[in-house]
């Protein structure tokens, strides 16, 4: 009888594992394996993938962990999302260091988002790693494959990376959320980066693009906090919507090399840049670098 037991343990628990998801999940140490940690979580649902909407319900207050990453995850649309979010009541903490805390490899319609689903618990997600090109969100080679869309939104987080260690002219370190891009494939992208807290970081924002792409994006109603500078390179073409907008910069700190700017944006289409407030800088609030692109700007409408 015990070996029957045994025997239907296991196998509920491979198929648990192997299954693919939809529904909601509560990850926390005391969850049965794969849900006992985010890592653990992560790299199940990259592997099975999912077959409707997934959350993950974090019900602890911390978790010390990095190197959390997406890759690939299969069946993933605008439909089938995945979110990560606190559970009802809890403030968590997700603390990390090295490369990244969390690393999005080629994984559409994923949702961070920070409040719980009755705004009752917070998410902050904090790198505390000073070597150069660590990130607490980043893009891991490669992002942008031919004809990949990649759907990725942040909202209501706060988001810490290490202290600024910026002076004039020395390579960047740290960034809030870093997404480069090295080729030069056709791709769809749309970020969308909203109600948010960012501290730290040499970059608070760092999206470069290169490629011949349609990127959609929308930094909206954030606070910037003793936060790097916001640098977008190339990533925007003919015919998408680029916002900038109700966002407010406190003593932010100047990132390598972007012309003592707190917006600094180097090609480009499309982009409008409205009503931002910047407060308590002796710097330029906005650059631009017009070796790209012609730029289209409206509305432009800030307040220093």
């Amino acid at each position: 009888m015990k070996k029957l037991i045994l025997i239907f343990s296991i196998l509920f628990q491979f198929g648990f594992v192997n299954a693919q998801l939809s529904g909601t999940y509560q990850i926390g140490i005391n969850q049965p394996f794969p849900f006992n940690t985010i890592t653990n979580a992560v790299n199940n649902i990259s592997t099975v993938g999912v077959s409707g909407a997934v959350t993950f319900l974090l019900t602890d207050s911390l978790y010390e962990e990095s190197g959390i990453e997406f890759i690939t995850v299969p069946g993933t649309s605008v439909t089938n999302t995945i979110t990560l979010r606190p559970a009802n009541g809890v403030d968590v903490e997700i603390k990390g260091n090295g490369d990244f805390v969390f690393g999005i490899d080629r994984t559409s319609h994923l949702f961070f988002e920070g409040k719980s689903p009755d705004n009752t618990g917070s998410l902050t997600i904090t790198s505390t790693e000073t070597v150069i090109g660590s990130s607490v969100i980043k893009a891991t080679t490669p992002i942008n494959t031919a004809g990949n869309t990649l759907n990725i939104h942040i909202s209501n987080c706060t988001i810490n990376a290490a202290p600024p260690f910026f002076s004039e002219k020395t390579e960047p370190k740290t960034y809030c959320f870093n997404f480069p891009s090295t080729n030069n494939n056709v791709h769809t992208d749309s970020i969308i980066l909203s109600n948010n807290i960012f501290r730290g970081g040499d970059f608070s924002i760092h999206l470069i693009d290169n490629s011949i792409s349609k990127i959609t994006y929308k930094i909206t109603d954030n606070q910037f906090i003793s936060a790097g500078s916001i640098a977008i390179v190339d990533a925007a073409s003919v015919g998408t919507s680029c916002i900038i907008q109700g966002n407010s910069f406190e003593y932010t700190n100047l990132a390598f090399d972007i012309e003592l700017s707190i917006i600094y944006i180097f090609g480009g289409l499309n982009i409008n840049i409205n009503n931002n407030l910047f407060n308590g800088i002796n710097y330029n609030f906005l650059s631009f670098k017009l070796d790209a692109s012609v730029f289209n700007f409206s509305g432009i409408q800030n307040i220093k």
